[in-house]
């Protein structure tokens, strides 16, 4: 897998009613190991895609960096999510975007320790 600005993903959430989610969108940036940005706005090769109603489109700047914990090398992890109107974040935070994000982020912090 070679990720590159313009480069394509999908990805499908299922929520906790069963509801699936498929997202498409575009890598914006990439700065291996300190920052990854993409967008569900822009399909790869940057073409615009349909503003969605739901769930609403948005872009997500994600940083890494570098941090002491408890003596040990880690990192510290940002997520952020930048949605086009106030209704569209409101909407997104609605269904349980954030609560959705953090148990993702633990499932991945778990996967990695099981890796060590």
């Amino acid at each position: 897998l070679v990720l590159r600005p313009g480069g394509a993903f999908n990805f499908t959430i299922a929520g906790p009613d069963g509801a699936r989610f498929e997202h498409f969108g575009c890598f914006l940036d990439l700065q291996p190991g300190k920052r990854l940005v993409w967008t569900t706005a822009l399909a790869g090769g940057w073409r615009p895609l349909p503003q969605a109603d739901w769930p609403p489109n948005f872009t997500c700047i994600l940083t890494l960096e570098p941090v002491q914990v408890d003596g040990a090398p880690g990192c510290r992890y940002t997520a952020e999510a930048l949605h086009a109107s106030a209704d569209a974040a409101r909407k997104h935070a609605e269904m349980g975007f954030s609560d959705g994000w953090g148990k993702a982020t633990d499932q991945l912090v778990q996967m990695l320790h099981g890796r060590r």
